[in-house]
Parts: C-alpha cells; structure tokens; sequence
C-alpha cells in the first residue's frame, strides 16, 4: 500500500522535476529499503512491479547537485537484488511486449 502511495506522489505532477514531494525523496533515500524487496522472491512477486516503477521514476528525477538513486544503482554490489531487478525487468518487457502485440491483432 505504501508503495502505491509513493507512485501517487512521484507521479503526481506532470513533470518529475517540479515535484517537491521527490526532492524530499531525494533527500531521505529509499534506495536501499526498495532493493532488499527485490531479494527475496516472495516480496518481489508481491511489490516487484511498483518498486521497479518508482525506482525507474527516481533514477529519472534531474537533481542538480546530483540524484543519490542514480549512484546507488551504478554501485549496486548485490547479487540477489540485481537478478531480481533483472527478473522485474524482464516480466515487464515481456508484459509490455505482449500488451502492444494484443493492441496490434485488435487494430487490425
């Protein structure tokens, strides 16, 4: 549920940027609190798609004096936090995948 309400505030400006809410995100990092979702598989089936979504939305939030999410990541030594970031990437792209491919057979 909080992780719902977190999407609802990142993504409740039009643009990231002008988002105080994300500042304020910036400056109390969750990055390592998300992560520790995507290592186990219980907690990865059940949150992975909203963590990977806000993380996708933060890593993308322009900071001038820098976006720690974007470090972070470049840094991540975790095995089992990167396949499971791997793993919710690949179940997204394939979901994806097959939505635009759903939407080209109703088109046609």
């Amino acid at each position: 549920m909080v992780l719902k309400l977190l999407l609802v505030i990142v993504t409740g400006a039009d643009d990231i940027d002008d988002n105080p809410l994300v500042d304020y995100l910036m400056l109390h990092c969750l990055f390592d609190p998300l992560v520790q979702l995507l290592c186990t598989s219980t907690e990865r089936q059940q949150h992975g798609y909203e963590v990977l979504m806000l993380l996708m939305l933060l890593v993308e939030y322009k900071r001038q004096d820098g976006n720690p999410y974007v470090v972070k990541l470049s840094i991540l030594d975790d095995e089992l936090a990167l396949n499971g970031y791997d793993m919710m990437w690949t179940v997204l792209t394939h979901y994806t995948h097959m939505l635009m491919l759903s939407h080209t057979i109703q088109t046609c």
